[in-house]
């Protein structure tokens, strides 16, 4: 009796194991057939989304990714209905073939795929927002137990592109309120630069020489040379 008792319980348990591996399958298989059902749809991203946690539970991961795993699983979600599945010829030939196994085996493959660019995705984004604030140290880092205020920065170099570019503007609508320099000339500049112009370009565009169009950045660039020395660098 006890033998007999081991047996339905170990059958009872592959059985289990078996549903749980079949349900994602079967879901998958169901919007190959009809991925316009929406009904379809949010029955294998319910599944995806159980297999994305199993895969990477919450604090699961250390450092900056820490507390960040729901991040990474909706973007790997993302990613898996946008390329990932149907982007798995060997799912799709799997699929066809009707083969249970193979189809676990490359769905899990397309998971732990998504997964892991995602957690990359992620920490690229991460490492450079990190790059845009190293000029600034955190207090507890510093010895003194100061930090360096934002605007602190020395040099309009210093500040991110976009920093610059709004710096650069306030300071041409400040010149041309204040007539400090010629206002064709700071339009220009403004044309330029939302334009991602050079001399030459600008130039061409104009119908003119690259000397004029110099000519007439002459004031603009003195203006501006003196302006971003005196003016408080933005925070951001």
């Amino acid at each position: 009796m006890h033998t007999n008792s081991n047996k339905q319980m170990a059958v009872s348990i592959e059985t289990g194991n078996q549903e749980a591996t079949t349900s994602l399958a079967f879901a998958w298989a169901q919007y190959l057939k009809d991925p316009g059902d929406s009904g379809v749809m949010d029955r294998l991203a319910r599944e995806l989304e159980w297999q994305l946690q199993k895969y990477l539970p919450n604090r699961s991961r250390g450092g900056m990714l820490c507390g960040r795993e729901g991040e990474i699983r909706q973007e790997a979600l993302l990613l898996l209905l946008q390329r990932y599945l149907g982007g798995n010829t060997r799912l799709l030939e799997a699929t066809k073939n009707q083969s249970l196994s193979e189809i676990s085996q490359e769905l899990r493959r397309s998971i732990l795929g998504a997964l892991q660019a995602s957690q990359r995705k992620l920490v690229h984004r991460l490492r450079r927002e990190l790059n845009k604030t190293d000029y600034c140290e955190k207090i507890e880092d510093h010895l003194l137990g100061v930090c360096c205020h934002p605007a602190d920065r020395k040099s309009l170099w210093q500040l991110p592109y976009e920093g610059q570019r709004e710096l650069v503007f306030a300071g041409l609508r400040i010149a041309i309120a204040k007539h400090l320099v010629p206002t064709g000339s700071a339009e220009l500049v403004i044309k330029m630069i939302e334009g991602n112009l050079s001399q030459s370009a600008m130039a061409e565009a104009m119908g003119v020489s690259r000397q004029a169009v110099s000519q007439r950045l002459t004031p603009v660039r003195k203006y501006l040379q003196r302006y971003v020395v005196e003016a408080e660098l933005p925070l951001q």
